[in-house]
């Protein structure tokens, strides 16, 4: 019941972006917002759900504690760029398929980047993406793309 009346409540309520995020190192997203639409909203808010740019990417950030969302769900077509908050540890996004498919693999990073750094992908095929963090494999997170 809760989880419904919770669902309903989350539609109704935009995604903040980015813009004002503060990204703590607990994967919290802090913001302070000032809306004047119908729904107004100010103050401080505190959320864990995914965050999209103004330009419709979706947001997944590296934490000291791991990948905030760990999963995410979303239409095909749409970018994911994750961004290293973790406040020092390395990131390098790479593919768990243990089937060496090219369309999951595709998915890897080139390169580590390190505090602050991002990478972007964009999702052209359906399916269920799984990754982990190269240099620290314990780090996971998937991506449903519909």
């Amino acid at each position: 019941m809760f989880l419904i009346l919770g669902l309903m409540w989350w539609q109704g309520n935009p995604v903040l972006a980015p813009t004002d995020a503060n990204i703590t190192e607990d994967g919290s997203i802090s913001t302070s917002t000032t809306n004047t639409p119908k729904t107004a909203v100010s103050g401080s808010v505190t959320t864990k759900l995914p965050s999209v740019t103004k330009e419709g990417i979706y947001l997944i950030y590296y934490t000291s504690k791991g990948f905030v969302p760990m999963s995410l769900d979303l239409p095909v077509g749409k970018s994911v760029r994750f961004v290293n908050n973790s406040g020092g540890k390395a990131m390098r996004i790479g593919s768990t398929d243990t089937t060496n498919s090219p369309v999951y693999n595709a998915l890897n990073q080139s390169k580590t980047v390190g505090a602050g750094g991002t990478y972007e992908y964009t999702f052209v095929y359906k399916g269920v993406f799984t990754y982990s963090n190269i240099n620290n494999l314990t780090d996971q997170g998937s991506i449903t793309v519909r």
